[in-house]
């Protein structure tokens, strides 16, 4: 009786030891199955206008990382790689580099990748697309009076492409943005109440720069720095400091208020 029991033991004990070992040993061949094999897979690098810089399908291999297949796309040197405490991440493709609020984003089969291009392993029929996008929809307006001093400050959801004029408007109010029109368009002379009259007008700048056309022309991108400032082109020594580089400016779609208020100067002393 305690022979045939302890054979019963022996013989459970074994069949448990069997099956543990077939679930043990078959798992790597569950998820390494496919590893090494060929892959068919989809690579786009999309621009910020949705234009494609790149279109094509690669023949790979599959475990190879998102970011070998980017680099036989568009060629190795023309990808920039930057190091983080969270491993290597793009900087630029294609010589497009992120700045500002653009960066590039990294998408699988239509969603957001859960981790980095170095580290993601394709799998066959993969759909990998690169969009250079901001994470801002919005562009900061700023207009600062006489002698610097602040009427508005505010940040203003846009929609890319429209002018820098309406998004004064939204953000002043457009009952408090003044406009006159000219032979090459419509110009700003006053906001919130002041007026651009003796040697004052309004001035326009993107990003800290002199904006190269008027407001009514620029198309205000996400992240952009809008200011307007009221200022003077007489500073008392016969220097006009404000003048922007006058290199093309014939180039240009229409006058900046620089341009207009020298007009409306030099009409001045003709009349005189």
């Amino acid at each position: 009786m305690n022979n045939r029991i302890q054979i019963k033991a022996l013989n459970l004990f074994l069949a448990v030891i069997l099956i543990v070992g077939q679930v043990f040993f078959a798992l790597p061949s569950i998820v390494f199955a496919n590893s090494g094999e060929s892959a068919i897979v989809g690579i786009k690098v999309v621009d910020k206008e949705g234009g494609f810089l790149t279109d094509t399908t690669i023949e790979s291999t599959v475990g190879e990382t998102a970011l070998e297949l980017l680099k036989r796309a568009v060629g190795e040197e023309n990808v920039g790689l930057a190091s983080s405490a969270w491993g290597d991440y793009l900087v630029s493709i294609q010589g497009v580099a992120a700045e500002g609020t653009y960066y590039w984003s990294f998408l699988v089969n239509g969603e957001m990748a859960q981790v980095g291009v170095g580290s993601y392993e394709i799998q066959d029929g993969d759909q990998l697309e690169f969009k250079y996008v901001s994470w801002s929809t919005k562009a900061n307006v700023k207009v600062s009076g006489k002698n610097g001093a602040e009427l508005t400050n505010m940040e203003v959801d846009i929609t890319r492409g429209e002018t820098a004029l309406e998004v004064l408007k939204r953000a002043a109010g457009e009952e408090n943005v003044g406009i006159e029109s000219s032979a090459w368009g419509d110009y700003v002379v006053s906001i919130h109440g002041v007026v651009a009259e003796g040697t004052y007008y309004w001035s326009f700048l993107v990003n800290g720069e002199m904006a190269q056309v008027g407001a009514g022309s620029y198309a205000v991108d996400y992240g952009d720095q809008l200011e307007f400032k009221y200022i003077s082109w007489d500073t008392g020594d016969g220097e006009d400091p404000t003048d922007p580089d006058d290199g093309d400016r014939h180039q240009r779609e229409e006058p900046t208020s620089y341009d207009l208020a020298k007009l409306r100067r030099l009409k001045k002393s003709s009349l005189m």
